[in-house]
């Protein structure tokens, strides 16, 4: 999406907001209207914001320019202008007003996430007055393109239509579950043995290789981006060249990084703070909307979760007072927080974690919405579900290829030679599908190693936790260690780093991970139990 700012931005945020696709032009302000026209007729911008609309004339002539796309205007006015109309047409071309957070008519700028009544709306900070037409036009886009998407072709049940799924991670299985209860026909096909034969963990992708302890929550999934508007550094989305050592996520050698994965972290690094807020916000209300079906799934398919060690709740806790008070509002705003809890009433009611509260380690604790389960248990049990009612899957089957029409429709996938025709394609081929997913509108995963640390000491804490650390990534401070105990054995389990393409694999093996990374995934479990374990 191409920007054209066409008026004075306040310098204390303009370093924030220019980008490359952000065309800033504040000398169009104080122009003639033909100046604003003969600028849109040669840059073609998708998005014109402005704070006075220039001439009929000079909107028409941007029409003139780009007959066959789509093109809004915001507007940024103050509450004494803004009317009731969150937008109207000017010239033929839709304007929508960007009023000041004292008068919230977009309310924060909403989610994407809006069709579901529970889902709350996730408030930003205040919003400052010269981001805000950015992020309205960003939400803006993205309902345009997901429209879009909508109006695709897709055969429904009328026939019982055909589904071919790839892969057969937990999204694919839970789309096929969701899928054949709606009466389609579907077949699964994945490069891996069947999850349920449990060979080594390397020949399978992220959920069937790796620990079991899996956990949900709200804030899960964080975009890991810079949201802080401090104005000091522009670039600092550093984490993924930072060393674990030094408290980042880079594991792998990035002095050796191959093009893709250049191009992967020059496009995470250039992600501006306005922008991730928006990223992380859609994330939060996807995940409210996920646990009304994860809910929904555990209450009416209870068969499934049987023999899984499904634990409902999360305590989250932090060894440090100020951060502590940081994390409880960012799940505050989340409405993921059920309760906190001063060190005294987390040892009434958790008396495992007694010695490190009594050793000053944990300074406040928190019960937030989410669970745990073991998901290898758990697909397990979904996928003889899924054979009992007709699904077929296909083990060990790579799909090397989309095959399409000269209209660029999909008209099958490509195993080898063997072409796979069906009505409906869903591909969820993991981080090692990029290769498959080359010409969609998916774009690429980058690789990251997760370690699992397996402590075999029955019944120490009947509770999923979750380890916040002052000395974490500065943007990353949800979840920095987690462990889940069952009847038999605790595992702890962290994200430690990313990997990148040399590292990941079939060829990686527990002591090809750095000593460090293992040292920094476990400090903070050893430091929660102490002598416990």
């Amino acid at each position: 999406m191409r920007i054209l700012i066409a008026y004075k931005v306040t310098e204390d945020i303009l370093q924030d907001i220019l980008d490359d696709n952000i065309i800033y032009r504040p000398d169009l302000q104080i122009k003639a209207s033909r100046f604003i026209g003969k600028t849109l007729i040669e840059l073609k911008p998708d998005v014109l914001i402005v704070q006075e609309l220039p001439t009929e004339q000079a909107i028409r002539s941007w029409e003139s320019a780009m007959p066959d796309k789509e093109r809004f205007i915001v507007q940024k006015v103050n509450s004494l202008q803004a009317g009731d109309a969150r937008e109207f047409w000017f010239a033929g071309v839709r304007v929508f007003p960007s009023v000041p957070n004292d008068r919230k008519i977009h309310d924060d700028i909403q989610p994407l996430s809006q069709n579901v009544a529970d889902s709350p709306s996730v408030p930003n900070d205040r919003i400052h007055a010269d981001i805000l037409p950015l992020s309205l036009a960003e939400r803006i886009n993205t309902e345009r393109l997901v429209g879009a998407l909508d109006n695709k072709s897709v055969v429904y049940t009328r026939q019982k239509a055909s589904v071919a799924i790839v892969g057969a991670g937990i999204v694919s299985l839970i789309t096929a579950h969701y899928l054949a209860s709606s009466g389609y026909n579907i077949t699964i096909y994945d490069a891996s043995p069947d999850p349920r034969k449990s060979e080594h963990w390397s020949k399978y992708g992220c959920t069937r290789g790796g620990g079991d302890a899996r956990m949900f929550s709200i804030r899960e999934n964080n975009n890991y981006n810079d949201k802080d508007f401090t104005g000091i550094d522009r670039f600092n989305n550093s984490y993924f060249r930072t060393k674990v050592s030094e408290h980042g996520w880079a594991i792998c050698d990035t002095n050796n990084l191959s093009q893709a994965e250049q191009t992967w972290l020059h496009e995470y690094e250039a992600v501006p703070q306005w922008l991730a807020n928006l990223y992380n916000n859609d994330i939060i209300s996807i995940n409210h909307e996920s646990k009304l079906l994860w809910s929904d799934l555990i209450e009416n398919a209870s068969e499934l979760f049987q023999g899984v060690e499904l634990k409902e709740g999360i305590v989250g806790m932090s060894s440090d007072p100020a951060h502590y008070q940081q994390v409880v509002e960012r799940h505050k705003k989340a409405k993921s927080l059920k309760r906190t809890l001063t060190p005294q009433q987390l040892i009434e009611k958790y008396p495992a974690l007694e010695d490190a509260c009594k050793n000053g380690v944990v300074a406040g604790a928190m019960e937030l919405v989410g669970f745990t389960v073991n998901v290898h248990k758990f697909i397990a049990n979904l996928l003889d579900r899924l054979e009992q009612v007709g699904v077929q899957c296909f083990w060990n089957q790579r799909i090397t290829k989309i095959d399409r029409n000269d209209r660029g429709e999909v008209i099958s996938l490509m195993s080898g030679d063997e072409a796979i025709a069906a009505d409906n394609y869903v591909i969820s081929p993991g981080v090692y599908g990029n290769e498959l997913l080359r010409g969609t509108q998916s774009r690429a995963y980058e690789k990251a190693i997760a370690l699992w640390i397996v402590r075999s000491k029955p019944e120490i804490l009947r509770a999923s936790v979750d380890i916040h650390q002052p000395w974490s990534f500065r943007d990353d401070p949800d979840h920095q260690g987690r462990q889940i105990d069952y009847r038999w054995r605790t595992q702890y389990g962290g994200l430690c780093g990313i990997a990148g393409d040399r590292s990941c694999g079939a060829g990686i093996t527990e002591r090809g991970i750095p000593s460090y990374a293992y040292s920094v995934s476990s400090q903070p479990f050893c430091r929660l139990y102490g002598n416990s374990v």
